[in-house]
């Protein structure tokens, strides 16, 4: 049907475009020119905007998205459509090999001890098929998936966590995966918290 053919052709260009930028952004990478442009930003708003956008990835498979987050985190300063990329990337990967189950992300702060610098955690977590531990190895490289079946069956280039660690690795931090075969993975996501300048007013007291 015309409409059949409408919504197959729209599909396929955003498949298509996301598959330029993909390769766009790692040849700027890979090329040195990629930049961060940090702002001030709310995390709280952030993440609202994330789930939002998410919800719907999610939903395909019939799996329950949950966001759990620390309230007293606030505003930070970072490079917020990095990191909103980047989180998206995982839980599009995360609700693409989970079905009928639960993908959970979640934000806090850690800190090892008083000495250490704070640094900002995301965790996006999901109960799908999960990483044999020999194949999780080459899942930041290029092009590389954990399987060549996955390719078969789910499409993608295998660049989205090729590109994840670099922008995370731009912003001062990493990336980092656990994960158990045919129970689940975890993918966290470190950047450094670093705060806005708060400038307090002294006040004069008259005599």
């Amino acid at each position: 049907t015309p409409r059949f053919r409408t919504y197959t052709i729209n599909k396929s260009g955003s498949h298509l475009l996301s598959l330029i930028q993909d390769i766009l952004d790692l040849s700027k990478i890979e090329a040195g020119k990629m930049e961060i442009h940090k702002t001030q930003f709310n995390v709280e708003e952030m993440l609202k905007t994330l789930k939002a956008i998410a919800e719907p990835l999610s939903h395909k498979n019939n799996n329950k998205l949950i966001f759990l987050a620390e309230e007293s985190i606030g505003e930070i300063i970072s490079d917020e459509g990095k990191l909103k990329q980047s989180l998206l990337n995982l839980l599009s990967n995360a609700s693409k090999f989970t079905k009928n189950g639960n993908i959970t992300l979640g934000c806090y702060t850690k800190q090892k001890n008083k000495e250490s610098p704070v640094y900002l955690i995301f965790s996006v977590s999901d109960t799908g098929c999960g990483i044999p531990e020999p194949k999780q190895i080459k899942l930041f490289n290029a092009f590389s998936q954990a399987d060549s079946s996955v390719t078969k069956e789910y499409g993608g280039t295998g660049l989205g966590l090729t590109i994840t660690k670099q922008f995370c690795e731009l912003m001062g931090g990493d990336v980092h995966i656990k994960s158990i075969y045919g129970k689940g993975s975890t993918f966290k996501i470190n950047i450094p918290l670093c705060r806005p300048m708060v400038q307090i007013k002294k006040k004069v007291i008259a005599n």
